[in-house]
């Protein structure tokens, strides 16, 4: 049945990645001798993410570190000179929790570089080359969530107390919201999937700069969308999917 255009409206707006600003919620204690070091993590703009600008549960990030070299003054090159590398990390009653609980010593008295990113691949075998994919089918709050890519770093930093991550989305986010003057159409969107046709799903990633480029051979696909629990105001129906930024 064809729809009048003045009676069914359809509103997409596309985000090109997120800013925010720092604060620090989570920690894992590290053992350095007699000292320990906290790491905090929390999320830019909470209001893109479903759990807020926290982790859920479970959630798995992998995590590397890079020293310094003796110099103390020269970084050090992820990828080449890791100190730990892509060692995975849970989230446990608001904590991060190494694999096995398992601390990761403070190399020396080095200077160091954290590089941390999420959904955990136990697969990653290139830090500046990260082939990443987003769920074609993302109707599932797990399929929305492990395909919201999330990176952090500090860099420079001294042996000290704490290291704060603040964690950004890599990727882009669509929202779909759909309001219609039909009472019967109303009642029947809960019922209603939204597809997003010809998104290319896979990137690549460079977690030293968060680079983000889509590969030249990769294929469109068609990407199923996540439909929120309650509308946003005025509308019917709202759905939102998270795919690589767009050419």
């Amino acid at each position: 049945m064809l729809m009048k255009k003045s009676e069914y409206y359809i509103v997409f707006t596309l985000f090109l990645g997120w800013l925010g600003i720092i604060s620090c919620n989570d920690k894992e204690e590290i053992v350095i001798g007699d000292r320990y070091i906290c790491l905090f993590s929390t999320i830019q703009q909470p209001d893109f993410r479903i759990s807020g600008n926290s982790f859920e549960e479970n959630d798995q990030i992998g995590v590397f570190v890079v020293p310094y070299q003796s110099d103390d003054i020269t970084p050090g090159i992820l990828g080449e000179s890791d100190y730990a590398n892509n060692i995975q990390h849970t989230y446990q009653a608001s904590s991060w929790l190494t694999n096995e609980g398992v601390l990761l010593p403070w190399p020396g008295d080095r200077n160091i570089d954290v590089y941390a990113y999420y959904p955990y691949n136990e697969e990653l075998q290139d830090a500046r080359d990260y082939r990443f994919s987003v769920s074609t089918d993302q109707t599932t709050l797990n399929g929305y969530l492990v395909s919201d890519f999330l990176y952090a770093r500090n860099l420079g930093v001294s042996p000290s107390a704490s290291v704060p991550l603040l964690f950004s989305h890599g990727l882009s986010k669509i929202n779909i919201n759909i309001k219609s003057e039909i009472t019967s159409v109303q009642e029947s969107l809960q019922q209603t999937s939204v597809f997003i046709q010809n998104i290319i799903p896979d990137c690549q990633i460079d977690l030293a700069n968060d680079g983000v480029i889509i590969p030249a051979d990769a294929l469109p696909a068609e990407i199923s969308t996540f439909m929120l629990t309650a509308p946003v105001t005025n509308y019917d129906l709202s759905l939102t999917a998270i795919i690589p930024p767009p050419r």
